[in-house]
């Protein structure tokens, strides 16, 4: 909900073509409830959508090294919201998950939220290979 204070100038402001937007584990963080959450999204979405209906719009999932029931429901509003806004969904928590079974989650991400550069890497790997089936 933080980045709504921010949308107009980070996002909206820059006239974008193709939006990417993560978001998420600072409000498991601070237990933004899943609807408040879902519904600021959305809104945001709809905004970007209206500003430009032909912007590609890229939702990345928020993850953690071990996701709890707090991250897994708002990951499931991110899949709802990219069906319901058309937009690529990104799988990340998928990702490190799979990862973390070829070397340990702290490989890829230090302190259960923030990647290793390793990490960032399966990030990069993972948007460009969904942007690019997206298209």
């Amino acid at each position: 909900v933080d980045l709504e204070r921010r949308w107009q100038s980070d996002a909206l402001a820059v006239k974008p073509d193709l939006l990417s937007v993560l978001i998420g584990v600072n409000d498991v963080l601070c237990a933004t409830p899943v609807e408040v959450f879902e519904r600021v999204y959305a809104t945001l979405l709809d905004q970007a959508r209206a500003a430009n209906p032909k912007l590609t719009l890229v939702l990345g999932e928020p993850f953690r090294g071990r996701a709890d029931d707090g991250t897994r429901r708002l990951q499931e509003a991110v899949a709802r919201l990219s069906r319901r806004c058309g937009a690529i969904h990104v799988p990340y928590q998928r990702v490190f998950d799979d990862a973390a079974t070829r070397a340990p989650i702290e490989t890829w991400i230090w302190d259960d939220i923030h990647p290793t550069y390793r990490g960032h890497q399966l990030m990069a790997d993972a948007w460009e290979s969904a942007v690019r089936a997206g298209y």
